[in-house]
């Protein structure tokens, strides 16, 4: 009688957020080499720790590993993570999100945790409590902050897919990351 064969492990699966990260890592240290040295180290279980005592809830998962990938970018850093939108630290999404929760924007609501912010305020989101965790763009001074993607994890498969594609290119005055065409 003979033994079953054992398939060898194939790449790590698209929903393997980890994997996901890993991947984007190496591409951004070989394809945008600049952009990468200049992003932080992962959060620590203490900055994390700070951020929910801020939040007043759990950090969604999703975003927990987001942070623990890389805590933000260095402020020194020319270029954006993607379009024009910074990648944000748990520093800087405590301070934004107590910022924004009392500044009074009809389109804020208090369970919009940002990650990602452009130099005018505006930021983009995780909406804890909308089903599915959806990512919004939030506009200040706009009535409604509108879905750009069914959840963080959704957006990341996505935005990994297109840039190992070669979807995506820097604009090098300014150091944004824009998908081509758009």
């Amino acid at each position: 009688m003979t033994k079953p064969t054992r398939k060898k492990a194939g790449p790590e699966p698209a929903d393997d957020l980890a994997g996901l990260l890993k991947r984007l890592d190496a591409w951004l240290k070989k394809n945008r080499k600049n952009y990468w040295k200049g992003l932080n180290a992962g959060a620590t279980a203490k900055d994390l720790s700070a951020l929910e005592k801020e939040l007043g809830f759990a950090v969604p998962d999703d975003l927990a590993a987001l942070l623990r990938w890389h805590n933000g970018q260095d402020d020194d850093t020319p270029g954006a993570f993607v379009d024009e939108w910074r990648l944000m630290s748990a520093e800087q999404i405590a301070t934004a999100k107590h910022d924004l929760d009392g500044a009074g924007e009809k389109a804020w609501r208090d369970g919009f945790v940002p990650f990602l912010e452009n130099d005018r305020g505006d930021c983009v989101v995780v909406d804890t409590k909308s089903s599915g965790q959806p990512m919004r763009v939030f506009w200040g001074g706009k009535a409604e902050a509108e879905v750009a993607a069914p959840s963080l994890r959704a957006w990341l498969e996505q935005f990994v897919t297109d840039v190992e594609a070669g979807n995506y290119v820097e604009e090098p005055e300014r150091g944004g990351f824009f998908k081509k065409g758009s």
